[in-house]
């Protein structure tokens, strides 16, 4: 099922280069979490300090792993998701929010509004970037009203927040490495298209 930020964001020109600039991902950041929490009594404050500092290390992460894309470009639309929602997660730029009600939020959203609101971010842009692309993104909606799913991402990113990329990789149907789910060059979708085994457990 595709997101409302996903279809809104669909419709920016050129998104995948567009989106490497912070003045769309804050503007698309806001619009996220006005459209996750605009019918609740929840006002959420986005820090853009903590937003910058978050974009600023996905940036250069991105960079790093640019030349990935041409091996298998819509493998690495996943891969800079991912690795996005691995900055977030360290930045934290809505780290006050507390539970949330209201009519019409999911489970998660309602437990979990600041992890909701970072996944449902990076799955949007992802989504958006693979339209642009003319590819069809699908997100496992089953898996994403599984409490037992979130309640498996959130400790484990506690413990080890570099594991949100490979939990953000189940959502999409994808084989998460969980020897190192945040490096590039781990992930199965590129070393398939490379002709190389899976690395080592």
């Amino acid at each position: 099922m595709l997101t409302a930020l996903a279809l809104e964001m669909s419709n920016i020109g050129d998104l995948s280069h567009e989106a490497r600039r912070y003045r769309v991902v804050l503007d698309s950041f806001k619009r996220n979490v006005e459209l996750l929490f605009g019918n609740t009594a929840l006002s959420p404050h986005v820090d853009p300090v903590a937003l910058a500092e978050a974009f600023s290390n996905w940036k250069m992460a991105f960079e790093g792993s640019r030349h990935m894309a041409g091996v298998n470009r819509t493998d690495f639309v996943f891969c800079a998701a991912g690795l996005m929602l691995k900055e977030l997660f360290k930045a934290r730029p809505l780290a006050n929010l507390g539970k949330v009600s209201g009519q019409d939020i999911p489970p998660a959203a309602a437990d979990w509004p600041e992890g909701y609101a970072y996944v449902n971010f990076c799955v949007s842009m992802a989504e958006a970037v693979l339209i642009n692309m003319g590819a069809a993104p699908g997100v496992n909606q089953k898996l994403l009203e599984q409490p037992a799913f979130w309640q498996s991402f959130r400790e484990n990113i506690t413990d080890n927040i570099s594991t949100a990329p490979g939990f953000l990789d189940l959502l999409f149907g994808n084989e998460p490495n969980w020897s190192g789910p945040d490096i590039p060059t781990f992930r199965p979708g590129m070393r398939a298209a490379l002709g190389l085994a899976p690395p080592a457990l």
